[in-house]
Parts: structure tokens; C-alpha cells; sequence
């Protein structure tokens, strides 16, 4: 879990107002929360501690839901789930000041709470005695509150400790054990996996070593990624603070994403499917390994995501790159064995990237259902796209064996003249990068 803490502002009802609206947003209307943050942020022109308030009381509140629940249900002695949704929304906020911050003093939470109910809820003066109760509770006896025994219920205790459903704390717990369940859940929670910038530097204008150079003093630390020979790991310097990445000296890409590319082994002159390549990132990476000599098509099923992959090479100075709105599932017969090097970064669960994405934190393993068999399709129908000789690489963001391992033997059992030359996953708290996997194959 995280343990942040809040830059100094004092009371700040206009922040926590936007942080409520948000919350209630995401939580009730299914909004995405990078989305629902870059509009608020651009509604109220939040800058300095107030936009660091906002971004840290709505990312922690996203990220601690289940144990936030735990706590107001403890001290209402009722499940959170039968408060009013608004009501409940107000309690979180509080929990989380109160339990996971420093430096709130416990009555500025507990009069902006009540403040917040008043401007915010329906019926706030029924509601406002119980928002100010439970958030003196919080205050004086929340970060003392026992969490369920793991001897009782191990899945409950990761589920509550974590704030991650019960069905991914199972699935995890069985595929990799409690210990490696609770490493990776520790890991992905905390303020330096989440406060990391992974850069891929434009090697088509700079060397790694010229692009640090360029980089600001201000900066907390630079490292070079272990998995890309390209890569670089700020930690202390927001993207808009980065002329580097507006410029096209650099693009924002996790190490995994840079490891998957470079497996492709892309080279000058050849001819490169990018299978489902939005935001373009891994395409980008091919171009500069081929020293933008040669051709990729970038396809993806949404056209209105081209526009980024467009603007992205545009920006970078890559003229190879031609993207197109497809179907990858649906098989074209003029692409047939038209390709050196395909990729099917396909689409998944995402439970690899549950440190930047926290919706996901909460899904259940029935939303998944059907994401093998549409990766399944997309894998069998590129193969087709590749010459013989050609290297294949299938890729998810994802920590699931149905998704991932389960899927290559299934292709490999029906498509014989793919031999398997490489497989790895990639894990936040072993690699220090999003949880990731990939496989290499060749066409016999």
C-alpha cells in the first residue's frame, strides 16, 4: 500500500471537492480515471500542491478501495456497500487522509469532511453527524484497526491488505503462491514503482548517454533500464516538465514494452505487422531499430487511436510507419506470408499494469472470459501473415496463465510449423517493470 504524503496546502475545500466529483465519476459512471483527471485538472487549473493533493486523494483513494471499505464498515458496523453512494464517497476520502496520509492534522479531516458532506451530499444534515463520527473514529483509531487473520482466510487478508478482489488475489495466490502474491501486491502499491518514468530514448537523434545528458538537474535519480539497452528510470520529474519527450528526443515506454520490441529482432530493410499497435509505442521502438529503413504497418481495431500513432512518429521523425484500422482476427488474403516479423501485442486483462490502471485492481476473473479465445484468433490469424523464417512474438500486460502461457501451447498443439524459441514473464517485483509476458516463435 501506499504511504503517501500530501504537500503542505492547509484546508483545501476546492481540491477535495474535485477529488469527490472525480471519485463519484469513476465509481458510478465507469469513467476511466487517467481520463477523469485529465479533465478536472484542465477544468480548475489545479497547479502546485493543489493538483498534487488532488492527484494523490483520488489515485489513493482509487488504489486502497477495499481496505478504505473495510475501515467505515468496522467503525458504522455495517457493510460500506449499504451507505449511500455519496455518503460513502465522502468516508473514503476521509479514511484515506486519515490512514494512509501524513501531515492532515485529524481536525482540518474531520471539518472538511463534514464540509464536503454539506456541499456535496443529498440530505446533508442527516448525513453530516455521521460523516463527522465516523471520521473521528478515523482519525483517532483508524491505523489501529486488525486487518482479517491469514490463518482465517488468506484471501481476504491480500484482498483487504491489498484492496484487490478476492478473484485476483485467488488466481495469483494459486498460480504463484502467498509469498510471491504478497511481493508482487507490495510492490506495484508503492510510491517508487508508481512514481517511476520509464523513457525510451529516440535513437534515430541521440545515444543514452547524450539523452542524460540533456536531461534536467532537478531530477531525483536516472538509472538505465536492465531489460532494454535503450531505456532509462526517472523518478522525480513529472512528463510535463520533460521537453525531451515533447521534442521527440525521448518517448515515455515501460521497460517491458522496450524488452518485447527489441525480442522481435526487427532489422533494416524488412517488412513489420505491428498486430494491434495502440498507442504506437512498440512500433516506435521497431522504427528505431531499423534505423527507419524498411516498413511497418501499425494496425488497430479503433480507428480514432491512429491518430496517435500518426502523431507519435511525426513527432519522433519516423516516416516508415503506415497505420490502418483492422480486424485482426479476420484474416486478409493479400497479407499472406507478406511479413518478416509479426507482433501480437493482443488485447488482456491488463493485470499487469494494475500500479497505472487501479480500476482494474477490482475486476472479477468473469470479465476475462473471453479474452483468451479473442487473443487465440488474433495469434492464429497473423501467423498466417508471416513468411517462413520469420519471427513471431505474442505479448499481453497481463499475469494470467489463460492468457498467456495456456494460449502459446494451445497454438503450438494445432500450428506445427511455429517452433517456440523464447518465453519469459516479466514481473514488477523481480524486473521493477510492469508485469508482463512474451513468447518468440519461429515459422519453420
Amino acid at each position: 500500500m501506499n504511504n503517501k504524503v500530501n504537500k503542505p496546502g492547509g484546508v483545501c475545500s476546492h481540491v477535495r471537492v474535485a477529488a469527490y466529483k472525480s471519485l463519484f465519476a469513476i465509481d458510478d459512471k465507469r469513467r476511466f480515471s487517467n481520463i477523469e483527471l485529465d479533465l478536472q485538472i484542465k477544468r480548475t487549473n489545479f497547479e502546485g500542491s493543489d493538483r498534487a493533493l488532488y492527484t494523490a486523494l483520488v489515485y489513493g483513494v482509487l488504489e486502497t478501495k477495499l481496505r478504505l471499505d473495510y475501515l467505515i464498515s468496522y467503525f458504522t458496523r455495517r457493510p460500506a456497500s449499504e451507505l449511500d453512494p455519496d455518503v460513502r464517497c465522502v468516508l473514503r476520502l476521509a479514511a484515506y487522509q486519515s490512514c494512509f496520509m501524513t501531515r492532515i492534522p485529524a481536525h482540518a479531516i474531520c471539518s472538511e469532511s463534514v464540509e464536503l458532506c454539506k456541499r456535496v451530499c443529498t440530505r446533508p444534515k442527516a448525513k453530516a453527524g455521521l460523516v463527522n463520527a465516523v471520521s473521528r473514529k478515523l482519525t483517532e483509531k483508524g491505523r489501529e484497526v486488525p486487518l482479517p487473520t491469514r490463518e482465517r482466510n488468506v484471501i481476504n487478508n491480500l484482498s483487504i491488505r491489498y484492496s484487490i478482489s478476492e478473484d485476483i488475489a485467488r488466481l495469483w495466490n494459486t498460480t504463484y503462491g502467498t509469498e510471491r502474491t504478497e511481493s508482487i501486491l507490495s510492490v506495484i502499491g508503492s510510491s517508487e514503482f508508481t512514481s517511476r518514468l520509464p523513457l525510451r530514448v529516440n535513437s534515430l537523434r541521440y545515444t543514452l548517454s547524450e539523452l542524460i545528458e540533456r536531461l534536467p538537474t532537478s531530477i531525483k535519480s536516472i538509472a538505465e533500464s536492465k531489460l532494454s539497452e535503450w531505456g532509462l528510470i526517472l523518478h522525480g520529474s513529472p512528463v510535463s516538465e520533460l521537453s525531451c519527450i515533447s521534442d521527440g528526443s525521448a518517448f515515455v515506454q515501460d521497460e517491458a514494452s522496450q524488452f518485447c520490441a527489441e525480442l522481435l529482432l526487427p532489422k533494416k530493410g524488412m517488412k513489420i505487422l505491428d498486430a494491434c499497435a495502440a498507442p504506437g509505442g512498440k512500433s516506435f521502438s521497431c522504427a528505431m531499430l531499423m534505423n527507419n529503413e524498411g516498413h511497418i504497418d501499425s494496425c488497430d481495431l479503433h480507428a480514432n487511436k491512429l491518430a496517435l500513432i500518426n502523431e507519435g512518429a511525426a513527432r519522433l521523425g519516423i516516416d516508415i510507419i503506415q497505420t490502418s484500422a483492422r480486424d485482426s482476427s479476420v484474416f486478409v488474403p493479400d497479407l499472406e506470408n507478406a511479413y518478416d516479423r509479426v507482433l501480437c501485442d493482443v488485447p488482456c486483462s491488463g493485470l499487469g499494469v494494475i500500479g497505472k490502471k487501479p480500476e482494474i485492481r477490482y475486476k472479477s476473473l468473469s470479465d476475462f472470459d473471453r479474452l483468451p479465445d479473442i487473443q487465440y484468433r488474433i495469434l492464429s490469424n497473423c501467423s498466417r501473415y508471416l513468411r517462413r523464417g520469420g519471427r513471431l512474438v505474442y505479448s499481453t500486460c497481463t499475469l494470467n496463465a489463460s492468457e498467456n502461457e495456456n494460449n502459446i501451447r494451445r497454438f503450438l498443439d494445432v500450428h506445427e510449423e511455429f517452433m517456440l524459441v523464447s518465453e519469459r514473464t516479466l514481473f514488477p517485483d523481480t524486473d521493477g517493470c510492469d508485469g508482463f509476458y512474451t513468447a518468440a516463435m519461429i515459422r519453420k
